[in-house]
């Protein structure tokens, strides 16, 4: 198992002093793309536009991975219609 760190950038950095243990760099993808849902998710339902970043680090302080991650609200006057 390895100790990955989850930065998250959202409206400020807020940096992980303790990491969590994962067994693989899969599962630290997996779970810094759930953190950036989680961030966003709670941006969309406040109808906010906002970027959200997570940035996994291993041990030594490396940024190994960055998941990002922009969330849009358009009004009906804004949006363009799919086209068909």
């Amino acid at each position: 198992m390895s100790r990955y760190f989850f930065d998250v950038d959202d409206d400020g950095v807020v940096q992980d002093d303790q990491g969590v243990e994962l067994i693989n760099l899969h599962l630290a993808r997996n779970y810094a793309v759930r953190v950036a849902q989680d961030c966003a998710s709670r941006h969309l339902s406040e109808g906010r536009n906002r970027s959200v970043a997570v940035s996994v680090r291993d041990p030594a302080g490396r940024r190994i991975l960055k998941i990002s991650l922009t969330c849009v609200i358009e009004d009906g006057a804004s949006a363009h219609p799919l086209p068909r």
